[in-house]
Formats: C-alpha cells, structure tokens, sequence
C-alpha cells in the first residue's frame, strides 16, 4: 500500500490544488468547529475543518485534552482549537 502511495504521488507531482476567486467575491478561509461526545471515556472528541474559497485545505478530528463539564463547554474547546488553526493559516 505504501508503495502505491509512492507511486501516486511520484506520477502526480505535477498538479495542485486551483484556487480560483468569484467574481466580486474575496478568496476567505473558513472553519469549522465541532465537538462530540462520542469519545470514549470522559473526554470529548473535537473535529476541525478548513477551508480556502471552495476548498478543502486542513481537517483532523482528535480527543481533546481536557475534561469538560458539558458539551457547551466542549464546544468552545473545540472553537478554541480552530482559532489556533486559523491563526496559522
């Protein structure tokens, strides 16, 4: 399997991603922030995406580090760690 992911990667060095703006519109980074309580034990599980105009550039999904004492809570955690993210980009 990883050589596949080699090879695909060596056959397609040459494409990209194409970011193209709308006409009258500005390119925008959005996020997405969400929390879950489907983690196992007490900690939650947060969900991230990002995006540039159209496209996907950045997500992930990990339990969050800290216990929280409600889903509110979980979810600003979760609003916390996509600002960081936004921050970076």
């Amino acid at each position: 399997m990883a050589l596949r992911v080699l090879e695909y990667l060596h056959l397609t060095k040459r494409e990209g991603i194409v970011l193209r703006k709308v006409k009258g519109k500005e390119l925008e980074v959005n996020i997405y922030a969400y929390a879950s309580d489907r983690g196992e034990g007490s900690r939650l599980q947060t969900g991230v995406m990002i995006t540039l105009g159209h496209q996907l550039i950045g997500c992930y999904s990990r339990r969050q580090e800290v216990v929280s004492l409600s889903i509110i809570e979980a979810e600003y955690i979760a609003d916390c760690e996509g600002a960081k993210d936004a921050a970076l980009v």
